[in-house]
């Protein structure tokens, strides 16, 4: 009596992941104040490894809000910087704080007087 036996094998060649790029989107509400009030910056991040926002190097999550109290008297840009190992991007968003702007006073019409 013999026996046979036969094994063959092969190798699956699995493709590495497709690293889609980071994206980002930013917004600031309202984008204008007066002078020391704030505004909330919303974000949301995507196929992102890191993201930074500046001024402030803060480092985000995926999404999220804060609030900001931006300089006064300017227009201030806030940016997001994003990262992955297929490469980076950025997006960005400003806010501009000024002083109080009063209006002029409402003058009443004068109405002749008929006498």
């Amino acid at each position: 009596n013999s026996c046979t036996a036969s094994v063959t094998a092969s190798a699956v060649v699995v493709p590495p992941p497709v690293v889609l790029p980071p994206s980002c989107t930013i917004s600031i509400n309202p984008n204008s104040v007066v002078n020391g009030n704030s505004a909330t910056l919303s974000w949301s991040l995507l196929n992102v490894q890191t993201g930074a926002l500046n001024p402030g190097n803060t480092i985000l999550g995926t999404s999220g809000s804060i609030l900001i109290t931006p300089p006064s008297n300017a227009t201030t840009p806030y940016t997001i910087s994003v990262t992955n190992s297929a490469g980076t991007n950025s997006c960005t968003a400003s806010v501009t704080a000024s002083a109080v702007v009063v209006p002029p006073p409402v003058v009443p019409p004068v109405t002749p007087n008929p006498g």
